[in-house]
């Protein structure tokens, strides 16, 4: 943290290079904006244990088996690029690449053509520092979210969205518009209000009723949380997904 003329500014370090995260105005700003919460976020150790596993390999075929053993595919790509991974792709004479898709498809290149092993090595190393970030990232939101009284999903068009699940998971209720999949999942009066998109006077209502009710507060909260422990949980996840092979 650098304090320069009353603004305050948040930085991390990272490959030598100083990257500035936040600036906050005054000191209050700054913490409730809980940067103090995250000072050091990224300058905690990563352990890198693990690289002798892929020093030497050679061949595309073993480095996946190593890095998907290892690390997992949720944090990397190879001949086949995908955003918020490390990806991989062949250059032909042994050559390769490494790099991340930037938000409009952009690639932002760590290595160019540079060859094998010290280019698996190096994707290896690349993909624990993602996925230790990654994982870092997550569980500061899962932090932030705990410490609110209540979640607002004002969207007005959704997928199935993951915010009511993390709420449920720190056993928070939510307010969120009734669009597309978001009423599959929050349950209007049990575990959240479900209200019109567009609507603030919807929205203050809704949330004047969670603030002001405790009672009712803390029911919704014991059945967000009971409900993603019963559904949502990576138990739950693990299980159907083990009950779904069996049955093929």
């Amino acid at each position: 943290m650098q304090e320069e003329k009353e603004i305050f500014y948040f930085y991390c370090i990272q490959r030598n290079e100083r990257i500035k995260i936040a600036e906050y105005y005054s000191e209050k700003e700054m913490e409730t904006n809980f940067a103090i919460a995250i000072k050091g976020f990224f300058s905690e150790g990563i352990d890198y244990s693990g690289l002798e596993k892929i020093e030497g390999v050679v061949k595309l075929s073993d480095v996946n088996e190593i890095m998907k053993l290892h690390i997992g595919e949720s944090y990397y790509s190879i001949m086949n690029p995908q955003k918020l991974k490390i990806n991989l792709e062949g250059k032909g004479s042994n050559k390769y690449n490494i790099y991340l898709l930037g938000p409009n498809g952009e690639c932002e290149y760590i290595e160019e053509n540079e060859e094998a092993p010290f280019v698996f090595e190096r994707f290896y190393n690349e993909a624990v520092y993602l996925k230790v970030i990654l994982e870092r990232v997550r569980g500061y939101e899962a932090n932030l979210m705990s410490q609110l009284d209540l979640i607002v999903l004002s969207s007005l068009w959704e997928g199935l969205p993951l915010t009511p699940i993390e709420a449920y998971s720190v056993g928070r209720a939510i307010v969120a518009t009734r669009v597309d999949g978001t009423p599959e999942i929050v349950r209007d009066g049990v575990d959240g209000y479900l209200i019109d998109p567009k609507s603030l006077e919807q929205i203050a209502e809704a949330v004047c009723k969670v603030i002001e009710n405790d009672e009712k507060r803390e029911k919704m909260e014991m059945n967000a949380k009971e409900r993603y422990v019963k559904e949502f949980s990576f138990a739950q996840l693990a299980e159907k997904y083990s009950r779904f092979y069996e049955e093929l």
